[in-house]
């Protein structure tokens, strides 16, 4: 995927921004290159929400807003996978949007397919389908298998969903304490209420896993290596 500088480049390379990252409804959403002003398409029935892009570093995002390309005004398109289905677009482009969400969304694909309720499709004339609205577009994202195939392997896509949620925030927030890396969790999945005990569970769970290992430094907080890197960093301890 390729895509122009500032918040083209921003979204690309961190995900979804506020208020846009918080959102749960919302069909599509349209990023202007110039002003970074989002225009939120079906979060409220018969409105359009407008705001300011906002980017916070480091963070997980529960609802998969993902680009899908360029409009023919150079705004640009996000959909959200868990109201709209990507599965009629083409190929490339739909790996270039899951690609996307395994990156920045700690929800997975079988949650989405639940709520989903338009199918986004692309005319041979250009036009991104949405429900009843068509947006002309300039460009379609894309990603090749290759490429999928090696980044996916970077997100933890093999574990299972609690397991997956947990690695993804320690990768992102490195260092987290017990306290604070509940705390995420709870953020993310705010209708469960979550225990230390049942997160220590799926950690020690963790440490059977051949691609990870979960190391604990001397002030308690937590870190991801890959099975490849050498264990047993000064300081730092497996956690059992």
């Amino acid at each position: 995927m390729t895509a122009g500088d500032g918040p083209y480049e921003r979204f690309l390379a961190d995900g979804a921004p506020s208020p846009l990252a918080e959102l749960q409804d919302g069909y599509y959403a349209l990023l202007d290159p110039r002003s970074a002003q989002l225009t939120i398409v079906g979060a409220l029935p018969d409105w359009n929400l407008t705001a300011a892009a906002r980017w916070n570093p480091k963070r997980v995002n529960p609802t998969p807003w993902v680009a899908v390309g360029i409009h023919q005004d150079d705004q640009l398109v996000i959909l959200n996978l868990s109201t709209v289905s990507h599965a009629k677009l083409p190929e490339a482009t739909s790996r270039a949007l899951e690609l996307q969400a395994h990156q920045f969304c700690s929800s997975v694909p079988r949650q989405w397919a639940r709520t989903t309720r338009h199918v986004a499709r692309y005319t041979h004339d250009g036009q991104l389908v949405v429900g009843v609205r068509k947006i002309p577009m300039k460009q379609l994202f894309s990603t090749s298998p290759e490429i999928f195939e090696r980044v996916r392997e970077k997100t933890f896509f093999g574990l299972p969903p609690k397991q997956r949620q947990i690695a993804q925030i320690i990768t992102t927030y490195d260092g987290l304490t017990m306290d604070e890396l509940v705390g995420h969790l709870q953020r993310i999945t705010p209708e469960k209420r979550i225990t230390k005990g049942a997160v220590h569970v799926e950690l020690s769970r963790m440490r059977n896993s051949r691609k990870i290992c979960i190391c604990r430094d001397q002030n308690g907080g937590y870190s991801i290596l890959d099975n490849s890197a050498k264990i047993g960093a000064q300081g730092a301890e497996l956690v059992s």
